[in-house]
């Protein structure tokens, strides 16, 4: 799949279920309590986003990148790969990733 203009398509990483402090105390967090994942792998790139004098600002991440996005960025879609298994993804902008991973 290739993502339109200065879109990504990520899989979601789950969050942390547990917390662990600088003493190493461990606690769990409940499902209740855990937002939405904002943590996912770069697996598709779009070309980058047309400026208005006609260049094309190019995204600078790399394939297989993990990063940090806005929590309610993009939209999630689900497919079937050639395996039979259904997948989540998630198309997001290039202006909503906030921090890539190293």
């Amino acid at each position: 799949m290739t993502p339109v203009g200065d879109h990504l398509v990520v899989t979601l990483l789950e969050n942390e279920t547990e917390i662990r402090t600088k003493s190493g105390i461990v606690f769990a967090v409940p499902d209740q309590a855990q937002d939405k994942p904002n943590r996912g792998e770069v697996i598709a790139v779009g070309e980058g986003r047309v400026l208005s004098d006609g260049t094309v600002r190019a995204i600078k991440i790399a394939l297989g990148s993990k990063i940090l996005f806005s929590r309610y960025a993009g939209n999630q879609f689900t497919l079937t790969g050639p395996d039979g298994v259904r997948r989540d993804y998630l198309s997001i902008s290039y202006d909503d990733v906030l921090v890539v991973l190293h």
